[in-house]
């Protein structure tokens, strides 16, 4: 009865601080607003989590987990080239959706304590060779104009990660036509974003 009330406890906490990033950002977040959000007391929040960092590695580890089976069996699968891309941008938009505070706080990390994002990626193993590989591969085969594996990873999750990153500013400029519907947008960024990455590498 102890584990599932602990685990009960560190998913209501888990919950919490995942709504109060998203609302405040990283940043701009306190354990104490943390706490009041989830109805503890700041005492128990620290028995759990003892500081915002060890917080949000939970939250990230978690969106992440869930993430990086799936961006293999996409990057692995027997799909051709643009299906696959298709399929990673559906996937990938979607956990930022789902997980819109992850971009904030790599930036926050990156400007303040760089090698703890580093680390954090590389525990989760995240498959960047698989993809380079991916793409060397469909160069040989002649399916894709000769391009910098390494160019097209930066293209690809700077087209995904900068919505999320600069939403506040994109609404209130470029996508004023949209009002506060986001999720319409993101909808067709999931049709943009392949068809513009197809169109510029595929060989006719």
């Amino acid at each position: 009865m102890a584990v599932i009330e602990r685990r009960n406890t560190e998913k209501l906490i888990l919950e919490a601080a995942r709504k109060v990033f998203i609302r405040k950002g990283y940043a701009g977040s306190t354990l104490q607003e943390i706490a009041i959000e989830a109805g503890i007391n700041k005492a128990l929040l620290h028995y759990y989590f003892r500081s915002k960092d060890r917080l949000f590695d939970a939250i990230f580890r978690e969106a992440f987990i869930r993430f990086i089976p799936r961006a293999g069996e996409i990057i692995f699968s027997d799909e051709d080239f643009p299906k696959k891309i298709e399929a990673f941008v559906h996937f990938y938009l979607n956990m930022l959706n789902e997980n819109p505070h992850i971009p904030q706080f790599i930036i926050h990390e990156l400007n303040v304590n760089p090698e703890h994002v580093i680390i954090l990626l590389k525990e989760l193993g995240l498959a960047y060779d698989g993809m380079i590989d991916l793409i060397e591969d469909e160069i040989i085969k002649g399916n894709i104009r000769p391009i910098s594996p390494h160019h097209f990873l930066v293209n690809l999750f700077s087209m995904c990660v900068f919505p999320f990153v600069a939403r506040q500013i994109l609404q209130k400029t470029i996508l004023t036509d949209y009002g506060d519907d986001f999720d319409r947008f993101l909808e067709e960024r999931k049709r943009e974003i392949p068809a513009f990455i197809i169109n510029s590498i595929m060989v006719r």
